[in-house]
């Protein structure tokens, strides 16, 4: 009989919820993340299928109260505001018919609809999540197809494929020369990551130096709206106070 040391695991409490053998509770946590996310969904569009008149009213509230700081209203003016209504009506997020409609809205939207509805911020914020999403299709693809097969080759575990840490990197050994896969795709990733986040911040910065500056707006307004004002200058007689005694009495 051999005296050396055996690790095993030992169950020193008792716990007594069931979970799938070899799995690690993974299956029971994504069938929670999956319940929560359908509770979720539903109580989010069961609210916002109740908000949606107080929504409309909001947002066409202009048709009545309009802006007169800067400009008086005429037809031309108020047939411009109509034209804008009219554009956001056309929306496809503005049809919305039944409860679950506008998820297949949104996926028809346009980026000139987003920035139409929700201006330039809401357009930047859902073209960082579109990158994510890129980078999180690529990584997942190469670790399905190299890095999993690589862990499932290891010695170190059970060959019995029911074990969830065979397909893990506790599974081969620390002399292994597979090792150098995961180092490489590690600075892969991370590469990938970086040349995806330039990417998006030179398309930012493109973007943002064609957006108009508040002031350069104020001054085409005064400009084409406020014609018939003239500037006028105040001007003081300085040539008489040469003239004036230099002494004071």
């Amino acid at each position: 009989m051999s005296s050396a040391p055996i690790c095993d695991r030992v169950n020193t409490y008792a716990n007594k919820s069931r979970v799938i053998p070899g799995y690690e509770g993974i299956p029971y946590n994504l069938c929670v993340n999956v319940i929560g996310w359908v509770v979720l969904m539903c109580g989010f569009t069961l609210l916002r299928k109740l908000a949606w008149d107080y929504g409309r009213m909001a947002t066409f509230q202009p048709r009545k109260n309009r802006w007169t700081l800067f400009s008086e209203i005429n037809d031309e003016n108020v047939s411009t505001d109509n034209a804008s209504i009219d554009s956001v009506e056309q929306t496809p997020s503005t049809n919305d018919p039944g409860y679950f409609s506008w998820i297949v809205s949104y996926f028809k939207l346009t980026s000139a609809d987003l920035q139409l509805k929700a201006g330039n911020d809401a357009v930047q914020y859902l073209r960082f999540h579109f990158y994510l999403i890129i980078y999180t299709a690529i990584t997942t693809v190469f670790c399905l197809v190299v890095i999993l097969p690589v862990n499932i080759h290891g010695t170190l575990k059970s060959p019995d494929l029911q074990k969830f840490g065979v397909t893990t990197i506790s599974n081969i050994s620390s002399n292994s020369s597979s090792l150098w896969v995961h180092t490489i795709f590690g600075i892969g990733f991370f590469l990938l990551a970086f040349f995806l986040m330039q990417h998006f911040s030179r398309q930012f910065r493109r973007e943002s130096t064609r957006t108009p500056n508040f002031v350069s707006c104020l001054v085409d307004l005064y400009h084409f709206s406020v014609t018939d004002v003239e500037g006028e200058r105040i001007c003081f007689p300085i040539n008489s106070s040469i003239h004036l005694p230099s002494t004071v009495p």
